[in-house]
Protein backbone atom coordinates (compact mmCIF):
# COMPACT_ATOMS: atom_id res chain seq x y z
CA UNK A 1 0.00 0.00 0.00
CA UNK A 2 2.85 2.26 0.47
CA UNK A 3 3.33 2.43 -3.27
CA UNK A 4 -0.33 3.38 -3.72
CA UNK A 5 0.04 5.97 -0.96
CA UNK A 6 3.16 7.31 -2.63
CA UNK A 7 1.38 7.59 -5.98
CA UNK A 8 -1.64 9.28 -4.40
CA UNK A 9 0.59 11.72 -2.56
CA UNK A 10 2.56 12.39 -5.75
CA UNK A 11 -0.66 12.94 -7.69
CA UNK A 12 -1.92 15.32 -5.01
CA UNK A 13 1.38 17.27 -5.02
CA UNK A 14 1.29 17.43 -8.81
CA UNK A 15 -2.25 18.78 -8.79
CA UNK A 16 -1.38 21.25 -6.03
CA UNK A 17 1.71 22.35 -7.96
CA UNK A 18 -0.38 22.68 -11.10
CA UNK A 19 -2.92 24.88 -9.32
CA UNK A 20 -0.14 27.00 -7.88
CA UNK A 21 1.43 27.39 -11.35
CA UNK A 22 -1.95 28.30 -12.84
CA UNK A 23 -2.49 30.90 -10.13
CA UNK A 24 1.05 32.23 -10.64
CA UNK A 25 0.64 32.52 -14.41
CA UNK A 26 -2.81 34.07 -14.00
CA UNK A 27 -1.37 36.63 -11.58
CA UNK A 28 1.46 37.45 -13.96
CA UNK A 29 -0.95 37.73 -16.90
CA UNK A 30 -3.21 40.01 -14.86
CA UNK A 31 -0.24 42.18 -13.85
CA UNK A 32 1.00 42.41 -17.47
CA UNK A 33 -2.49 43.46 -18.54
CA UNK A 34 -2.57 46.16 -15.85
CA UNK A 35 0.86 47.41 -16.87
CA UNK A 36 -0.15 47.52 -20.53
CA UNK A 37 -3.25 49.55 -19.70
CA UNK A 38 -1.21 51.92 -17.58
CA UNK A 39 1.38 52.21 -20.35
CA UNK A 40 -1.33 52.91 -22.92
CA UNK A 41 -2.75 55.64 -20.70
CA UNK A 42 0.76 57.06 -20.34
CA UNK A 43 1.25 56.80 -24.09
CA UNK A 44 -1.94 58.81 -24.66
CA UNK A 45 -0.68 61.52 -22.31
CA UNK A 46 2.74 61.52 -23.97
CA UNK A 47 1.16 61.57 -27.42
CA UNK A 48 -0.96 64.58 -26.45
CA UNK A 49 2.10 66.30 -24.99
CA UNK A 50 4.07 65.63 -28.18
CA UNK A 51 1.22 66.87 -30.37
CA UNK A 52 0.84 70.00 -28.23
CA UNK A 53 4.58 70.63 -28.46
CA UNK A 54 4.56 70.11 -32.22
CA UNK A 55 1.61 72.49 -32.61
CA UNK A 56 3.34 75.11 -30.46
CA UNK A 57 6.57 74.73 -32.45
CA UNK A 58 4.69 75.03 -35.73
CA UNK A 59 2.91 78.18 -34.53
CA UNK A 60 6.23 79.67 -33.36
CA UNK A 61 7.89 78.78 -36.68
CA UNK A 62 5.08 80.43 -38.66
CA UNK A 63 5.20 83.51 -36.44
CA UNK A 64 8.98 83.79 -36.84
CA UNK A 65 8.72 83.27 -40.61
CA UNK A 66 6.09 86.02 -40.80
CA UNK A 67 8.26 88.36 -38.73
CA UNK A 68 11.29 87.62 -40.94
CA UNK A 69 9.18 88.25 -44.04
CA UNK A 70 8.10 91.64 -42.67
CA UNK A 71 11.71 92.49 -41.80
CA UNK A 72 12.80 91.65 -45.36
CA UNK A 73 10.05 93.85 -46.80
CA UNK A 74 11.13 96.75 -44.60
CA UNK A 75 14.80 96.15 -45.49
CA UNK A 76 14.07 96.13 -49.23
CA UNK A 77 11.94 99.27 -48.95
CA UNK A 78 14.73 101.04 -47.02
CA UNK A 79 17.25 99.84 -49.57
CA UNK A 80 15.11 101.25 -52.39
CA UNK A 81 14.86 104.62 -50.64
CA UNK A 82 18.62 104.64 -50.03
CA UNK A 83 19.35 103.82 -53.69
CA UNK A 84 16.97 106.59 -54.84
CA UNK A 85 18.68 109.08 -52.53
CA UNK A 86 22.13 108.04 -53.83
CA UNK A 87 20.94 108.33 -57.43
CA UNK A 88 19.68 111.87 -56.80
CA UNK A 89 22.92 112.83 -55.06
CA UNK A 90 24.93 111.32 -57.93
CA UNK A 91 22.81 113.18 -60.49
CA UNK A 92 23.30 116.43 -58.60
CA UNK A 93 27.07 115.87 -58.46
CA UNK A 94 27.18 115.02 -62.16
CA UNK A 95 25.16 118.14 -62.99
CA UNK A 96 27.46 120.29 -60.85
CA UNK A 97 30.58 118.76 -62.46
CA UNK A 98 29.14 119.27 -65.93
CA UNK A 99 28.26 122.86 -65.11
CA UNK A 100 31.78 123.46 -63.76
CA UNK A 101 33.42 122.07 -66.89
CA UNK A 102 31.04 122.87 -69.70
CA UNK A 103 28.44 125.26 -68.36
CA UNK A 104 24.86 124.34 -67.52
CA UNK A 105 23.34 121.48 -69.52
CA UNK A 106 20.48 122.18 -71.93
CA UNK A 107 18.06 120.19 -69.73
CA UNK A 108 18.98 122.35 -66.71
CA UNK A 109 18.50 125.49 -68.79
CA UNK A 110 15.03 124.32 -69.72
CA UNK A 111 14.26 123.25 -66.11
CA UNK A 112 14.00 119.54 -66.77
CA UNK A 113 15.37 116.88 -64.44
CA UNK A 114 15.90 113.56 -66.20
CA UNK A 115 16.23 111.56 -62.91
CA UNK A 116 12.86 112.62 -61.56
CA UNK A 117 11.29 111.88 -64.98
CA UNK A 118 12.70 108.35 -64.99
CA UNK A 119 11.19 107.49 -61.61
Amino acid sequence: MSRANDLARLREETQTGHHERVEFVTGITRRVTELRKANQAGNKKRRHNVLDTLAANEARRKREANDQHKERIVFVADLGRTVAKLRKENQAQNTAAHAAWCGPAQSVKRGKNWVSQAE
